[in-house]
């Protein structure tokens, strides 16, 4: 695979653990993860709710993280990027900055306006499916998920159990998920880890599939080809399930030579360890999809920045479904 470095995984764990005592999130996001919903159309509070986990709301500072990282792993004198960062975290608020310094002002400005575009699609299919659904706002808490994807068991059992007693306080019965990650740690991971996890837990493209009448029929005017997230495909059998919401909205796609539950990963669960390895991984999948077609169609927040970093080298464009929406 070429030269790669990694970064030490405590390290990790020291950075993420600060950002999450103070602000219930990985990369130490607040008003960020809840200012998408600018009308207040959501109850605060009921038995179901919408989780976003602020998972594509840290879509631009994940990928200026990573962008930072790989910066700094060529960099003589910086032998430990991550502790690099975690010195600057203890004196700014890096979120304040690092898009702005890692990204251009056209990644910026795109996952700005389309996080959003997202975020407002998603959660009108599921108020249309359940009128009462709230959601939380700025008390919405962190799934934890990348505590789990990055090897952190115990930490993710702590912060899992601290997660679920505090949907249990609120009185919640059911959960709206939008993103992979955040479905697989609620559906698989915090039953195994969490006792009397008995909340329903829905992604929204199951709700597509078994309410197709809230999906508006389009004409689609581009023929995409299709990147399954390898959670929803291998873990959670959901293939099938969405290519019956693209078909129930007419949008025309094509498949790649790795499909399904033989997809293949878009380097993003070892960004934060080795940024060069997942560049080298996400640019062999990129150039698999686009030898089917330049429009690459994702569902997963990682999956969009990972393939979206070689648009330029293969003259593509990544989508996410909910854009289309």
């Amino acid at each position: 695979m070429g030269n790669v470095s990694i970064t030490p995984v405590g390290d990790l764990l020291v950075l993420m653990s600060k950002f999450l005592d103070k602000t219930n999130n990985p990369l130490g996001l607040t008003k960020e993860c809840y200012e998408w919903e600018d009308e207040h159309i959501f109850p605060r509070r009921g038995p179901s709710i919408l989780y976003t986990s602020c998972f594509y709301q840290m879509m631009p500072y994940m990928k200026a993280f990573a962008k930072a990282l790989k910066l700094l792993e060529g960099i003589e004198g910086i032998p430990v990027p991550i502790k690099f960062i975690l010195y600057l975290s203890s004196k700014i608020n890096l979120h304040d900055f690092i898009p702005f310094f890692f990204l251009t002002k056209e990644e910026l400005g795109r996952l700005k306006n389309t996080v959003p575009k997202i975020l407002k699609n998603i959660a009108m299919i599921i108020k249309q499916y359940d009128p009462q659904v709230a959601y939380l706002y700025e008390d919405e808490p962190y799934s934890g998920a990348i505590l789990y994807d990055l090897g952190f068991e115990e930490a993710f059992k702590e912060y899992a159990r601290k997660v679920a007693n505090y949907f249990k306080s609120l009185g919640i019965k059911r959960i709206y998920t939008i993103d992979p990650h955040t479905y697989h740690a609620l559906k698989y991971l915090y039953p195994k880890y969490v006792d009397n996890f008995d909340f329903e837990v829905l992604h929204y493209l199951e709700i597509l599939s078994e309410k197709p009448d809230l999906i508006k029929t389009r004409d689609s005017e581009l023929e995409y080809v299709i990147h399954d997230s390898c959670i929803l495909a291998r873990y959670a059998n959901m293939s099938e399930t969405i290519r019956k919401a693209l078909d129930t909205m007419k949008v025309r796609y094509k498949e790649p030579i790795k499909a399904g539950r033989r997809t293949r990963c878009c380097g993003g669960p070892i960004e934060s360890i080795s940024p060069s390895a997942t560049n080298i991984l996400s640019e062999s999948r990129m150039k698999m999809l686009t030898e089917v077609s330049r429009n690459v169609l994702v569902m997963c927040p990682i999956c969009y920045i990972n393939l979206m970093s070689h648009e330029n080298k293969f003259g593509a464009r990544v989508f996410d479904i909910a854009e289309l929406l």
